[in-house]
């Protein structure tokens, strides 16, 4: 606002200088719906972990979470791509992601501790006993979005730091899982091992013997059935994909409309102007549109 401040003071006293469309305070909006989001869902992820594994659990997980999502922006800056709304829309997308390797390991070392070991005994065999599992399940993971790094052209500079995001916040939050969790935990938890589980706990093993248990134990005997609506279900869900429709990009919602016009082939610069003040003439008598703006290309 300031340039163009400036640039009205040097406009001459016959020419008007007015603003069509200001996109900054969009891109700000949306940029603020987005970091918004994502403590909402550090908030969420942190009353989770303390409801069912306890104030100190909670306490690390969302401890190693702002890390994970620091290191990630860093590494993100140093590729040579920023914060914009594609990359803090994968952060959002990272988050639900990252938060499944930390609570694995919390509360494995939790089990542990609950059966008797002291935190740094429970930290190292909780983390060792799970280390692999995490390893390849994120690599997996990975896996999955390194295609979308590789994507050309204009939509590949459009999208690829969403995939690049990911990925780097994923191995942040591994490398603390396996590193930074159990430290965490061998300093924080109490060694406390006559502790009485609590009522979520508890509600939560009757809802695994009374519900979960036998579902399970049925569907191991009847394993025939379960295959069967699987692919069932996949099939409906395929067939649903001509109902849905497929777009590359989504619509957007900006106010904002682009109006082409196009002269017969040869047509001079004159009568292309005429075209363009005819289409000028029918904007004004329209009550949505509050400002336009023109351009005739010489050629």
């Amino acid at each position: 606002m300031e340039k163009l401040g400036a640039l009205k003071a040097e406009t001459p006293s016959n020419m008007q200088l007015e603003l069509a469309f200001i996109q900054a305070p969009a891109v700000d909006s949306r940029i603020n719906d987005f970091f918004m989001n994502l403590l909402q869902g550090i908030f969420l992820v942190g009353l989770m972990v303390l409801l069912f594994l306890g104030a100190r659990s909670a306490l690390i997980v969302m401890t190693v979470i702002p890390i994970s999502i620091l290191m990630a922006i860093g590494t993100l800056d140093f590729s040579g791509y920023g914060l914009q709304q594609i990359s803090i829309a994968g952060l959002v997308i990272a988050l639900g992601l990252l938060v499944d390797i930390g609570s694995v390991v919390i509360e494995n070392i939790m089990r542990f501790k609950k059966a008797g070991l002291s935190p740094v005994a429970a930290a190292i065999k909780g983390t060792s006993e799970v280390g692999i599992a995490i390893v390849s399940s994120t690599l997996t993971t990975l896996l999955a979005f390194f295609p979308l790094t590789q994507l050309g052209g204009g939509t590949g500079a459009f999208l690829k730091s969403l995939p690049l995001i990911v990925i780097f916040a994923l191995l942040a939050s591994l490398l603390l899982a396996l590193v930074l969790t159990p430290i965490l935990s061998a300093r924080l938890l109490k060694d406390d091992t006559d502790q009485k589980p609590s009522l979520i706990e508890k509600g939560l093993q009757q809802v695994v013997e009374r519900l979960y248990t036998p579902m399970l134990s049925f569907d191991l005997k009847r394993s025939w059935v379960v295959l069967a609506l699987v692919i069932a279900a996949l099939g409906g869900a395929i067939s649903l994909f001509p109902a849905v429709g497929v777009s590359f990009f989504p619509t957007a919602d900006k106010p904002l409309l682009l109006i082409d016009v196009e002269t017969p082939l040869g047509s001079n610069l004159e009568e292309t102007d005429q075209a363009i003040r005819f289409v000028e003439s029918v904007l004004d008598t329209s009550s949505f549109v509050d400002s336009y703006l023109s351009n005739v290309p010489p050629i």
